[in-house]
């Protein structure tokens, strides 16, 4: 699943707020800025979209490789496989997060000049 700018975009608020009265003043450096940084976090969610996939992945190969008849993997070694996963899990959700909240702290900036 990937997200595109189109996404973001949807969020924006549609109309500028005036500030006292008037509009603001936005240069289009500021402007630029912005869908840089904007195009930057939905790269990073889609990073960490392939990485929770990929971990995911190897829970399924994984679960193939333990089928019944197979003794060459033991209990404990399903359980570290399972700690290492949830820890990665728990890794690219926090950095997917962290991603999120700042990409929801643009689009609620909106091009508002700090």
């Amino acid at each position: 699943m990937y997200l595109g700018l189109a996404f973001v975009d949807a969020l924006s608020p549609k109309k500028k707020k005036l500030r006292h009265g008037h509009p603001q003043n936005i240069t289009v450096e500021h402007k630029e800025s912005i869908e840089h940084r904007k195009e930057e976090m939905v790269l990073k969610v889609n990073e960490n979209v392939d990485l929770i996939h990929s971990i995911l992945l190897q829970n399924m190969l994984k679960s193939r490789e333990n089928m019944p008849d197979d003794s060459k993997n033991t209990e404990a070694e399903t359980m570290e496989f399972r700690r290492w996963q949830a820890d990665e899990l728990i890794k690219v959700l926090g950095n997917l997060s962290g991603i999120l909240d700042q990409l929801t702290d643009l689009v609620k900036q909106g091009g508002k000049t700090n």
